[in-house]
Order: C-alpha cells, then structure tokens, then sequence
C-alpha cells in the first residue's frame, strides 16, 4: 500500500479494536493505527453494524467508544440504490461463496473506490481476490 491508498476497515476490525475483551484485539490495537495514517474510508453499513454491536456488547459503557468512532476524519460513502444494485448482482453471480448482502457492498464500494479492505473475514478476503480487490488481515 502507498502513502495514498484508501483504506476502507471492515466492521470486525473496528470491532476487535474498539472492544478489548475480543481474542484479536491486541494484535488490531497495534496494526490499525497505522493504515488510518492514509486516506479513511467509512461505508455507512459499516458505520452502523459497528454502532449495533458497541451498544448491544458495551451497554452503558458504548456511548464514549460510539463517538469516538464515528467522529473520525473519513471520507463516509453512503449506501446508495446504485450499491445495492451492484452488490446484488454480485451476490447472484457468487452464491454460496459465504458473503451476505452487507460484505457485497462493502466490495462493490472497495472496487469503484480502489481501495484496500482491511477485515479477518476469510469469505470475504477469497471473494476480494475474485473481483481484483486487496485485502489485508491485520488480525493474522
């Protein structure tokens, strides 16, 4: 990856990152601060699903980790008609490959940005490589 790569971070790195108690946490802890030297990209399916689980797995304790993730300098892509509809030819063409509709957007949004997906999901990382997309593991 170059100074300039884009870099869009998978929900469970943030997650790993943001909740200490999780098995992958020290190694995220020490990886993910530098990719987020280069240029953020933050799906908005991606900002939600990593709000879901802070609430749903730090309760009272979230609203702190929930502001700091959100309030990151990032270039936010929203989820739009056009996504859907390329991720749901994406995901017709590729069943039973062990993506769901949320990891179809988020390589529709990494191919038309070219950016590097930073995730642990290994269904994921093999459809990436299908489609022409880097990955990297920082949970590895």
């Amino acid at each position: 990856m170059g100074a300039t790569a884009l870099i869009l971070v998978d929900s469970n790195i943030w997650i790993y990152y943001l909740d200490a108690s999780t098995k992958e946490h020290s190694k995220v802890k020490s990886a993910l601060p530098r990719a987020l030297g280069r240029e953020l990209l933050v799906p908005t399916v991606v900002q939600m699903e990593v709000v879901h689980y802070l609430v749903g797995r730090l309760a009272g304790r979230a609203e702190a980790h929930v502001e700091t993730f959100l309030s990151q300098e990032a270039d936010v892509e929203p989820l739009t008609g056009g996504v859907v509809m390329e991720a749901a030819r994406l995901l017709l063409a590729s069943t039973g490959q062990g993506i769901g509709g949320r990891d179809a957007c988020l390589l529709v949004t990494a191919k038309r940005r070219d950016a590097t997906i930073l995730t642990h999901d290994a269904a994921l990382i093999a459809a990436a490589k299908e489609l022409g997309v880097r990955t990297v593991d920082p949970a590895a």
